[in-house]
């Protein structure tokens, strides 16, 4: 009995040898697979803080006008015409007409009784300045319809800190891995 449960030990002693060497093995691979991982993560880290987000914003409003807009303009307004004048002219009136002779002075009433009759064109030439001030008011609703393009360097927004500090703990990890016994 003694020796089968000898033997018994010694299949024991050797399938956990064996069991030990599988996991031994196992840790390594995955230590060094740990290793590769931090290492690509790193530099995929590194990477991205060169990069650029580019999103496209779309808006659609409608945006409410409402304003007093003022206006003060001087304008010249040119009038060029020939205005026909055709009319008579009455003149009703008396005279006193001195008259000078050698027994004296004289003043003799002259009466005046006329028609006159006026036919003319009188030309009109001439620059009218008219000054305008006026305020109008405007009120419109202004549909809106914008596609506005973001470009946003990674290494421009706070996002950049964050991905050093992780990339910063991704080499410490690396380095302790690294510095662990297999």
């Amino acid at each position: 009995m003694r020796k089968i449960a000898f033997a018994l030990l010694v299949i024991f002693v050797l399938a956990s040898l064996v069991f030990d060497v599988f996991i031994v093995a196992q840790l390594y691979r995955a230590r060094q697979a740990a290793l590769r991982l931090t290492a690509q993560a790193t530099v995929a880290l590194g990477a991205l803080q060169g990069e650029t987000i580019q999103y496209t914003f779309h808006f659609q409003d409608e945006l409410p006008v409402v304003a007093e807009v003022p206006f003060r303009e001087k304008v010249d307004v040119p009038i060029v015409a020939a205005i026909p004048i055709s009319t008579t002219v009455s003149v009703e009136q008396t005279l006193q007409v001195p008259i000078h002779t050698l027994l004296g002075d004289i003043t003799v009433e002259v009466p005046l009784d006329v028609e006159i009759p006026v036919a003319m064109t009188v030309p009109i030439d001439l620059s009218v300045p008219v000054e305008i001030s006026r305020t109008v008011t405007v009120s419109a609703t202004v549909p809106l319809d914008l596609e506005v393009p973001l470009d946003i360097p990674i290494a421009e927004t706070p996002l950049a800190d964050f991905l050093g500090e992780l990339q910063s703990a991704l080499l410490d990890l690396q380095t302790q891995i690294r510095d662990s016994s297999p």
